[in-house]
């Protein structure tokens, strides 16, 4: 347990961007197992007022593509965010090339290096492979003198092979400028909370059971 509590250090960190559907179908057949809950608190307040502009994109769109301008920041910090669950996925090269692909022009070295490393230890920790979902709940967007801070608070699932699936509330603040007319990433924050209590009643389930349970499901169609 605690090797899989360094790894969420490590993910908790590797928040990057956008999002395909995922789906991960184990042994059907487990039954759910309880898991240990924990409760914290937080006076973190951001505003959702954006949400339904971060709908727009029409089906089918390439997400794939770094953000245009066309695209607020809002959106485009989203985009990064939600392309945690590819990253995960993906050789540490391929990883810190995507991050690069996305970076500022000062800051792609540093980020880029820092997601290799990152995805390096995370294959070393966890051989059998990690996978994310996660769901941006609301947002808080600055203008600064250099472009925008974006912090938009996100709930995930982490799912460490099959051995466990573990949920996070947390909140990046992604610092974005323009570069010829692109959104790019000049720095990440990210920290924990502001973190729900769990009701009691509430049992988590094995993540073969989990896995299971959403095998078939897709969250393409509900990306900005």
């Amino acid at each position: 347990m605690r090797r899989l509590r360094s790894v969420a250090l490590t993910l908790g960190v590797l928040v990057v961007g956008m999002a395909l559907g995922i789906s991960i179908v184990k042994d059907p057949a487990v039954q759910p197992q309880a898991l240990e809950s924990q409760t914290e608190s937080s006076e973190t307040v951001l505003d959702d007022g954006v949400a339904d502009s971060l709908t727009s994109t029409p089906a089918g769109a390439d997400l794939a593509e770094p953000p245009g301008e066309l695209d607020s920041p809002e959106v485009a910090a989203v985009r990064f965010l939600e392309l945690t669950e590819d990253v995960v996925q993906l050789a540490p090269d391929a990883g810190a090339e995507l991050q690069r692909s996305i970076a500022s022009e000062d800051a792609s070295g540093r980020l880029s290096n820092e997601v290799f490393e990152r995805l390096s230890q995370l294959q070393t920790d966890v051989p059998e492979g990690v996978a994310v979902h996660l769901a941006p709940l609301s947002l808080s967007s600055v203008e600064t003198p250099t472009g925008w801070d974006v912090s938009i608070w996100y709930v995930e699932v982490i799912v460490y092979g099959d051995q466990l699936a573990v949920e996070q509330w947390r909140t990046a603040k992604y610092s974005l400028v323009d570069e010829n007319g692109e959104w790019r990433m000049a720095n990440l924050e990210s920290s924990d909370g502001p973190v729900p209590t769990r009701p009691a009643s509430v049992v988590g389930w094995s993540a073969t059971s989990l896995t299971s349970a959403i095998a078939g499901f897709d969250d393409e169609v509900l990306l900005p």
